[in-house]
Formats: structure tokens, C-alpha cells, sequence
């Protein structure tokens, strides 16, 4: 079973983070804007804007079937266990895909949060919950628009320089705060390996 859980919530992270890499590359082309520059059109985080955002520019590359907001439409005790990490979901955006599972559009539309298999249990971070994010304004020109969360320098002019990290210290950060989980699995391939450091 243990076994099974691995395989399967690798293939959903691997086909996610595929679907949201090319739905972003689109939706910058199209649109000949950037995507830190979305967040600007409504200079705001309310959840409508959110949804607006979602809506104006991934929805078109993305099969979903639902789109609502965290406070209405996710059981409480999943927004209650988020917020233990300090993500205060309100009318942030939840859209569902068509597999069961969904993501949450937190944070001013920076944070994605990727549940692997929908509301069950455990929704907790490295184990169905993944933390991506949208990436607002690289410094370096360098790095894709959708990536695995990890931590990021700020600089003056309001760009980012995303750190990097060896293999151990993503295993440390996963142990402990479990934001960098995703950026592990990243490097593994989007695989669990048998160090990997929580039960599935």
C-alpha cells in the first residue's frame, strides 16, 4: 500500500507540475506579459482578483471542474490544519482538477498548494499537500515561472534570486517545516526515495 501511495502521488506531482509549468509559458506568450506582472493588473490580494487572475490568464490551459473559494468549498479542518502553517485561507481560490485532486491559489497568487488527492486525509504538507509557487520577478532571467517552493533572497528593485540548496539541506528543511519537500522531490526526479523524510 505504502508502495502504491509512492507511485501514485509522484505520477499526479509529475503530470501537475507539467500542466502548470506549460499553462504559465502559455499564458506569459499570449498575453507578452510576465507573470510577476499579473499580479500587478489588480493590485490587490482579495479572492476575487485571485479568481480573476486564475481566470484571465491559466483557465484556458487548464482542464478543471470546479472553482471556488477555501472558506466555503474545503472542510474546515483542512483550512484549520494550513493555517498551522501559516497560510491564512479565507477566500483564497481552490480549483479542482478533473482526477479528484485540487490546488489552492494562496498568497496573493504567488503560493499554489497541490493536494494530490483531494480532501482526504492526511492534508498535510509533504505528504498529499505540495507548496509550489508562481514566480513574481527573477532577477536572473533564469529560472522557470512555476517552480517547487524554496526560499528566496529579496532585492531592492522587488526581484527575487531563488536560493539553492544540496540534496541534505532539502532533506533538513523537509524534516523540519516541510517547505521545501516539493523542491526535494524536484530533485529526486519526483520521486520518493527511501530517505525521504515523512510517511506517505
Amino acid at each position: 500500500m505504502a508502495n502504491h501511495r509512492k507511485t501514485e502521488t509522484s505520477a499526479k506531482l509529475k503530470k501537475f507540475y507539467s500542466t502548470m509549468s506549460n499553462a504559465v509559458k502559455l499564458a506569459e506568450t499570449e498575453n507578452g506579459l510576465e507573470s510577476w506582472e499579473w499580479k500587478n493588473i489588480g493590485n490587490n490580494c482579495y479572492g476575487s482578483n485571485q479568481i480573476n487572475t486564475f481566470e484571465n490568464y491559466l483557465a484556458k490551459h487548464i482542464i478543471y471542474t470546479t472553482i471556488g473559494n477555501a472558506s466555503e468549498i474545503l472542510d474546515f479542518s483542512v483550512v484549520d490544519k494550513l493555517n498551522t502553517y501559516g497560510y491564512a485561507l479565507g477566500s483564497d481560490p481552490v480549483v479542482y482538477l478533473n482526477d479528484g485532486s485540487y490546488f489552492i491559489i494562496a498568497e496573493c497568487d504567488n503560493s499554489i498548494l497541490y493536494d494530490v488527492n483531494g480532501e482526504k486525509d492526511p492534508n498535510d504538507l509533504g505528504r498529499d499537500i505540495f507548496p509550489f509557487s508562481i514566480l513574481w520577478r527573477d532577477i536572473n532571467k533564469n529560472y522557470p515561472h512555476f517552480y517547487p517552493t524554496v526560499y528566496s533572497t529579496s532585492h531592492p528593485d522587488g526581484s527575487l534570486e531563488l536560493g539553492s540548496y544540496t540534496r541534505e539541506e532539502a532533506i533538513q528543511q523537509c524534516k523540519t517545516n516541510r517547505m521545501l519537500c516539493s523542491y526535494l522531490l524536484q530533485l529526486d526526479g519526483w520521486e520518493f526515495k527511501d530517505d525521504y523524510p515523512l510517511r506517505l
